[in-house]
């Protein structure tokens, strides 16, 4: 059986679904090419494993799609469950992509965007894309030693990447 490669992203200790959608620039075409064990910019894979937040879901980092935006840097993260997760009435989720906010200096982040997928392969969407404000109050301080700790290294140390599709 294949493996399943949704996300889920916590922030603020609420779970947003985020996934693996298969569209130029978003995690699912990123994931296809990490498969190939493709190495990107300063020597770092396409996709990075940031850990796992919970029992059943693993976060990835899309490393080619970091870029700054003002005084905060932006990247794509998407989750795997190992099985499906329920969305109330609207069925189950396999997978989810979302767009973060870093800021650096502050140490938070804020989820800008997030979609749910009814599949693995992020081709059959549960909704439109949901897009949250990017306002101060949206930012969430980020917990040492977790997941969320984890791409604020990465996405603040290796900065942006110019040919990144950052929405």
């Amino acid at each position: 059986m294949p493996r399943l490669f949704p996300v889920v992203l916590l922030v603020s200790g609420l779970a947003f679904v985020a996934g693996c959608a298969n569209q130029p620039g978003t995690p699912g075409t990123q994931a296809k090419k990490a498969a190939k064990a493709k190495v990107g910019r300063a020597g770092l894979p396409d996709v990075i494993k940031l850990g796992r937040p919970n029992d059943f879901t693993t976060v990835y980092l899309a490393t080619r799609s970091i870029q700054k935006q003002g005084d905060k840097v932006q990247a794509w993260q998407f989750a795997v469950h190992d099985y499906p997760v329920p969305l109330g009435n609207v069925g189950t989720a396999l997978s989810s992509e979302a767009l973060v906010s870093f800021d650096c200096t502050q140490k938070k982040q804020a989820l800008l965007q997030s979609r749910t997928f009814s599949d693995a392969s992020g081709k059959k969407p549960i909704g439109e894309p949901v897009r949250f404000p990017d306002k101060p109050e949206s930012y969430n301080p980020i917990k040492p030693k977790s997941v969320a700790a984890k791409a604020l290294s990465i996405v603040c140390v290796t900065g942006p990447n110019p040919g990144s599709r950052a929405q």
